[in-house]
């Protein structure tokens, strides 16, 4: 290899390495305005509580399990989950609009949990949001997790995320 084609292969690697990390920012950016917008709304309803130990999430009077007006409302992403934890520390999907996958099912994938000890989950329970490329169900999504707070303990989360359109990023399973 000469200088000349080893300095090429330098230069097109670090230039690929930092069009990632600006796409990553972009779309982390992006799911976080999202997420904020849909946080507003739901805050708008009243204060996040978990109304009991078996898992049911409101904010304010709006109870948020099985509600598709909450999951919907003020974000325009692909997809969308509010969790919540149970006693065991498990995050299990409430009401969302990722499919499970299975064969040809289209159906939501309610009472899925997140993955156990895995990146979001960890995160979550560190009380810190998670912005990465996840696969979900055979599926792969530019995903921001963000945790729910009551009384200063994580009781939730909300998830938002998009199918990558635009450039070929590595996943994690959720």
């Amino acid at each position: 290899m000469t200088a000349k084609s080893a300095l090429s292969a330098v230069v097109a690697f670090l230039l690929s390495a930092t069009s990632s990390a600006w796409a990553a920012t972009d779309y982390c950016a992006n799911l976080n305005s999202q997420v904020d917008s849909w946080e507003a709304y739901l805050l708008s309803q009243g204060a996040p509580q978990r109304v009991d130990a078996a898992g049911v999430l409101a904010f304010g009077n709006t109870v948020t399990n099985g509600n598709d007006r909450a999951l919907r409302a003020a974000h325009k992403a692909d997809v969308s989950t509010i969790f919540v934890v149970n006693p065991a520390g498990d995050f299990i999907r409430v009401v969302t609009s990722v499919p499970v996958g299975v064969g040809r099912s289209r159906q939501p994938a309610v009472g899925t949990t997140l993955t156990y000890g895995g990146p979001a989950w960890t995160a979550l329970n560190a009380g810190t949001s998670y912005c990465a490329t996840v696969t979900l169900f055979g599926t792969n999504y530019d995903s921001l997790y963000r945790p729910i707070f009551a009384g200063g303990v994580v009781v939730g989360a909300l998830y938002v995320g998009n199918i990558p359109r635009r450039r070929n990023a590595p996943s994690s399973p959720q």
